[in-house]
């Protein structure tokens, strides 16, 4: 009818005319369906018993376009005209049972050709046969040819239909024809083969039935021949009115009535053969059923010597006879399409199981063990694939083994620093909550909310001014923890798309590791301050031993002796102390670092930083005049940064103490860090000040002494500024910590170091 194009290609025309291109499409297919109601009224009958007709193409047609309801309708209105040509019902009984076969949910999805097939085989050969048999009394033969040409046409029209439903679609709701894309290969070669081979033996049947008249004449005009050769043997009873007399030859045997007169003859045959009215040379039935020519008799002439006369006899044994022939030929064929539509029945169940082979090589993927059905019996085409499959299955198992111990890994590292990913995160500086989309692979995304301890806003705000911000902050009810927030993919004022935010606990190692660094270190001058404070009394006490020894060597009395005896015994235990005394100092000491050229801002930025967790605690800030890569000094990292840290813990300590004694009065703390050039000497200056309570006037020539302490019991070992003193003193610096020159609360801690030489001039000789 027509071919509807995709939608792609008339988008216009889609929009527009739908509503009334259906009615015109209707009108279409309602004379399409007129005329396909005219075609089937039409019958070619090839020879006697032998007609074509197209009802059962059409109604198949109507099936795969409107269902079974519309299959069944078109049944009656396309098989109706067959009730004019035969005079029975059985074609509408036929064609009703097939329609309900091939409309069965029951076969899945068989195609046409196999309902059909199914159908002749378990009812229609039979019925067909039997009412053929009890309704006309018809010979083996005639009736084998009959049921045959029935079964070939059904199997032609269902063929037909499969393959124009192969390759075009109709759309009921909109009354359209279009190609399909998706061709199915089994059903296409099976309909290709089988409607070959059935169009190979229609063709025969046919080509054989339109001779069908031509040697119905033949056999004619042998009988003429026969009833010549009869009445020659037989003169006086041939061309007696009344004979009956036997036809008898190599192809047939059958009885004929000779009379002198025609009209003898017949009323003769009527009589005694049961021959119908004549037709020319023919006596037919009255009802012109299929079955005319298998009642029928011949009326013929013979000529002999003595006279000529009319005989009358049969022609149901030469219409058997040429169905017979034509039986014989055709059965060949047949056989051959049983034997083509078995082989393909068993190549569709193979195929089927090699589909499925492939489908559950393709649904188990990724599992263990896929494709090893492929050894079994299959299609080569199939099988080379499936065992490709296989191994690049068990390729992928192994790296997907490896990456299973990566996620594993991962989220192990993951629930060790308590990592999480984040998404859509927004920070509102009011209420100090940061909100984001927690993205999590085993959960999917939810939702969440963080509130940022209140003394880290300050360094977040300043954080996020920065492109991609990180920064370390505490949560507001967790105020011990110390977390990384990074953050990703600016979206607008204080709006990210994606960052992450996950717990410091190895700056949390590395700040115990320091602490307890500084522990060794005040243990170490410990050490050193009882080593130097004990060595004089001890060896006051030595020398008078030995002294008081020396007096007593010559003593002969026996207290004497004694007595020499306890001085070199107070010697010894001398001695003693003084060996554990050096063991002691040995043993505390921590290397602060080897001398190194080191960046003095450098050195002062990683002190802030360690000591941030204290500033943000007490609320005191920090402020730092000192510019990068240009104070160098040479020294122990580790040692000055000691220094640093012990000065800063002093000015928190002091600003706290001025707090509780103004009553816990607020106040706007701060300490300044600033670094710059010696006037003096020509060397790198370096003061550290705050707002405290300052220092004492009588207290300020012996605050670098060991175990000087201001601060309340337990909390300070008075010997910090001393161990500073100590690594001023080895790098060749001078430390000096004096009241503010400004008059207000406070002191200044001031470090000087000594000029280092420019390395350029070196590394230019050296080039």
């Amino acid at each position: 009818m027509w071919l509807d194009r995709s939608a792609a290609d008339r988008p216009a025309e889609r929009a527009q005319l739908p509503g009334m291109m259906l009615p015109v499409r209707a009108v279409m297919l309602g004379l399409v369906a007129i005329g396909c109601i005219w075609i089937s009224a039409q019958h070619l009958e090839l020879a006697p018993g032998v007609e074509l007709y197209a009802a059962p193409l059409f109604y198949l047609l109507a099936l795969r376009m409107f269902g079974p309801v519309g299959g069944l309708l078109a049944v009656p209105v396309l098989v109706a005209p067959t009730l004019a040509w035969w005079n029975t019902w059985m074609p509408l009984a036929m064609g009703t049972v097939h329609m309900l076969f091939c409309a069965s949910p029951r076969l899945g999805n068989a195609s046409l050709a196999h309902r059909t097939v199914l159908f002749h085989a378990t009812i229609g050969v039979a019925a067909l046969s039997i009412y053929l048999v009890t309704q006309f009394h018809v010979p083996v033969a005639l009736t084998a040819m009959t049921v045959l040409r029935k079964v070939l046409l059904d199997l032609i029209c269902a063929l037909m239909v499969d393959l124009l439903c192969i390759g075009i679609a109709f759309d009921r709701s909109r009354l359209t024809f279009s190609l399909r894309r998706d061709i199915s290969l089994t059903g296409l070669v099976e309909a290709a083969t089988l409607g070959l081979l059935t169009l190979a033996a229609m063709s025969l049947f046919v080509g054989d039935a339109l001779q069908f008249a031509g040697n119905l004449d033949r056999y004619k005009l042998e009988l003429d021949a026969t009833a010549g050769r009869v009445a020659e043997a037989r003169p006086s009873a041939a061309l007696s009115t009344g004979a009956m007399l036997a036809l008898t030859n190599r192809d047939f045997d059958q009885p004929a009535v000779f009379a002198r007169r025609r009209t003898d003859a017949v009323a003769l045959g009527k009589l005694r053969l049961q021959c119908p009215p004549t037709t020319g040379t023919t006596t037919l039935p009255p009802d012109g059923s299929l079955m005319s020519e298998l009642h029928a008799c011949h009326v013929g002439r013979f000529h002999a010597e003595r006279g000529s006369g009319w005989y009358v006899t049969q022609t149901g044994p030469a219409v058997t006879k040429a169905f017979s022939s034509l039986l014989a030929k055709i059965c060949a064929l047949v056989v051959l399409i049983a034997c083509a539509f078995l082989f393909h029945l068993l190549t569709r169940r193979a195929l089927e199981r090699s589909m499925r082979i492939w489908r559950e090589t393709l649904d188990d993927f990724g599992r263990a063990g896929v494709g090893d059905n492929a050894d079994r019996w299959n299609f080569a085409e199939f099988a080379v694939p499936v065992r490709q499959f296989r191994d690049a299955n068990r390729r992928f198992l192994a790296i997907d083994s490896d990456r299973r111990r990566l996620v594993a890994a991962a989220t192990e590292l993951k629930a060790a620093i308590h990592l999480r990913m984040l998404s859509a995160i927004r920070y509102d500086p009011a209420s100090h909550r940061l909100s984001f989309t927690q993205v999590d692979s085993a959960h999917g995304s939810t939702p969440g909310e963080l509130v940022v301890h209140a003394n880290d806003t300050a360094a977040l705000l300043t954080a996020i001014e920065q492109q991609e911000p990180w920064v370390e902050i505490r949560l507001q009810d967790d105020g011990a923890e110390w977390y990384m927030l990074i953050l990703r993919e600016r979206d607008g004022m204080f709006h990210w798309r994606s960052g992450c935010i996950l717990q410091l606990r190895r700056s949390k190692h590395a700040q115990g590791s320091m602490l307890h660094q500084a522990r060794l270190i005040e243990l170490g001058g410990m050490a050193s301050a009882l080593s130097h404070e004990l060595r004089q009394p001890l060896f006051t006490i030595s020398l008078a031993a030995e002294n008081g020894g020396v007096i007593l060597a010559n003593a002969q009395t026996e207290p004497g002796r004694r007595a020499r005896e306890k001085f070199d015994r107070i010697g010894e235990q001398v001695e003693r102390a003084s060996s554990i005394i050096e063991r002691i100092s040995h043993y505390a000491r921590v290397d602060s670092g080897a001398d190194r050229r080191i960046d003095l801002a450098d050195t002062i930025a990683s002190a802030a930083r360690f000591m941030r967790p204290v500033l943000v605690e007490h609320d005191v800030r920090v402020e730092i005049e000192a510019e990068s890569d240009r104070f160098h000094a040479v020294a122990p990292q580790v040692g000055v940064e000691q220094v640093l840290v012990n000065a800063i813990q002093n000015a928190v300590d002091a600003i706290v103490s001025r707090r509780e004694r103004d009553g816990g009065q607020a106040m706007d703390s701060l300490i300044r860090l600033t670094l710059d050039e010696d006037e003096d000497d020509d060397g790198t200056v370096l003061t550290v000040s705050d707002d405290g309570t300052g220092i004492a006037s009588d207290l300020e020539a012996d605050v670098f002494d060991a175990f000087l302490t201001t601060k309340p019991e337990g909390k300070g070992t008075g010997l910090g500024l001393y161990i500073s003193r100590q690594i001023m003193r080895e790098v060749g610096g001078r430390i000096h910590l004096a009241p503010r020159a400004d008059g207000r609360p406070g002191c200044v801690l001031t470090l000087r170091f000594p000029t280092v030489p420019d390395p350029t001039p070196q590394l230019e000789k050296a080039a």
